[in-house]
């Protein structure tokens, strides 16, 4: 193959991963959210605060004193954050797990 032939077949390889670059950057900005939403599945951006939370209430609510004492030294930060999921301070408390994830699954759903 002589060195034109060469430059030729590197020149349509340039092309084609131009071409096939912006198919994928093009695919690469779609989201995923609705598919997560439409499958009831929480993506982990929000699933790791919810676990957070629900385990900060656990050991809240736990008959261990030593660990009543820990989860009421991080209280505000765990306020904090049950406030950017739009929980109400009393409600992360005193609600069931059920409702606390339903919280999460409606602020979920705002977003898509």
């Amino acid at each position: 193959m002589s060195r034109r032939e060469s430059d030729e077949v590197d020149g349509e390889n340039r092309e084609l991963t131009t071409h096939r670059r912006r198919n994928i950057s093009y695919y690469w900005h779609e989201s995923v959210k609705p598919l997560q939403y439409y499958c009831s599945c929480l993506p982990v951006s929000i699933l790791l605060p919810m676990k957070k939370l629900l385990f900060w209430k656990k050991m809240l609510c736990s008959g261990n004193l030593i660990l009543c004492r820990l989860a009421k030294c991080c209280d505000a930060s765990m306020f904090a954050l049950a406030a950017k999921y739009h929980i109400e301070p009393h409600d992360a408390v005193r609600s069931s797990v059920a409702r606390i994830k339903d919280s999460f699954r409606f602020y979920f759903s705002e977003l898509v």
